[in-house]
């Protein structure tokens, strides 16, 4: 088999995209999508072609009134967002962007977010509609221009997270919301029994937290709104807090300065350091702390030092590890797995400290669902040219 060229492929609209994928399928030609490269999850096929979308950018249309906007996937988000902040609005994602370089079609084909998906949900939830491009060349739309519209099947929800194998995001709309008019975060310092029981009540709250996270010491509660509101929603948490008997009395309140370091720091913690690995872990928010105990169990066991970083009121969970001398990353997998069987759905590596095919169960045991992700597979893509094997073993 030879080998894919080395240089990508880089369509300048639909139609471009929509020739080059309909020649691949013809020829049964692997492909793996392009955009900011940041995001290298899953397995890689060294013989699928590069298909780079950064050509297929720039904002469309932009309907302030209507809080929607409509861009090409491969316009880099930070781009999006400082456009949309110059007319008061913003897509209300912040996931991880490392060197700003991440498209708007990457961070929703994988799914990605951060922690403002506490309030607003995931990517999936901001899509009113899109255009795409199946395996064969196929341009299909889904959903609409406008918030309230009846979509019938939508599959561009279903593209997001499928990390490039059902289809290709060519133009999405979008749902934009104002930027507030101010912001807050509170911290305290919380192990994971206080992080587990301060997360649970902080979801009940009517003072409605944007973010609620746990960096393995302490709690940050983010809020953002109308300034003449901030205050009120602050005290309100503090006191369920109290009423909860959590120790809000340590709770205080970040400068605007320190909690733009705390919350960057947050983001770039959760990168795989050099010869390490972030694994994520989902379960429940209530076993939080089952979670950072079976974590520092397994790194007892493999020989690694690990830090966990939680978006503690969804109930997501990273393990960011590396291995100590004649320690082991892939033993610390592999005892997590078998720890939190009982625990977690799913313990997946997300991110890697190295460069090509890594010798590690990256996706874990296989899934309920896996046989139907598979059937959806062949039927959007028969011949299996979309990032091949990016989820093996499962299919």
């Amino acid at each position: 088999m030879t080998t894919a060229p080395t240089e990508p492929l880089r369509p300048k609209d639909t139609a471009e995209l929509s020739k080059l994928l309909a020649g691949m399928y013809a020829s049964a030609t692997p492909v793996e999508v392009r955009g900011g490269n940041t995001k290298a999850w899953g397995h890689h096929s060294a013989h699928a072609t590069a298909l780079d979308t950064t050509g297929i950018s720039g904002i469309v249309e932009h309907s302030a009134a209507d809080q929607t906007v409509r861009v090409g996937c491969g316009t880099r988000f930070s781009d999006l967002q400082a456009q949309l902040a110059s007319a008061g609005q913003r897509v209300a994602l912040d996931p991880p962007d490392r060197g700003g370089t991440a498209t708007v079609g990457g961070v929703l084909a994988s799914g990605d977010h951060g922690p403002l998906r506490q309030r607003y949900g995931a990517g999936r939830e901001l899509v009113i509609g899109a255009t795409f491009v199946l395996a064969d060349g196929t341009v299909a739309k889904s959903g609409g221009q406008v918030i309230k519209n009846v979509a019938g099947l939508d599959l561009a929800k279903l593209l997001c997270g499928s990390l490039g194998t059902l289809g290709i995001l060519s133009e999405v709309v979008l749902r934009v919301h104002p930027l507030p008019q101010a912001s807050a975060t509170l911290t305290m310092k919380a192990d994971a029994e206080l992080a587990t029981a301060a997360a649970l009540t902080a979801g009940r709250s009517v003072a409605e937290p944007c973010a609620i996270e746990w960096d393995g010491e302490a709690m940050l509660f983010g809020f953002e709104g109308a300034a003449e509101g901030m205050a009120m929603r602050a005290e309100g948490l503090k006191a369920d807090l109290q009423a909860a008997g959590l120790g809000a009395g340590d709770l205080g309140e970040l400068s605007p300065a320190a909690a733009e370091t705390a919350w960057g720091r947050l983001a770039r913690s959760r990168e795989a350091p050099a010869g390490g690995i972030c694994i994520r872990m989902a379960a429940l928010p209530s076993r939080l702390a089952e979670l950072s105990a079976a974590a520092q169990k397994a790194a007892e066991i493999a020989g690694a030092e690990v830090a966990l970083f939680s978006h503690a009121g969804l109930g997501l969970t990273d393990v960011v590890a590396t291995a100590n001398e004649g320690g082991s990353v892939e033993e610390l997998l592999s005892q997590l797995r078998r720890l939190c069987s009982k625990v977690a759905t799913s313990v997946v590596v997300r991110d890697r400290g190295w460069q090509g095919e890594p010798e590690i169960d990256l996706w874990g045991p296989r899934p309920d669902a896996a046989s139907v992700m598979a059937a959806v597979k062949r039927s959007l893509d028969p011949k299996g040219i979309l990032a091949p094997g990016r989820f093996a073993p499962w299919w």
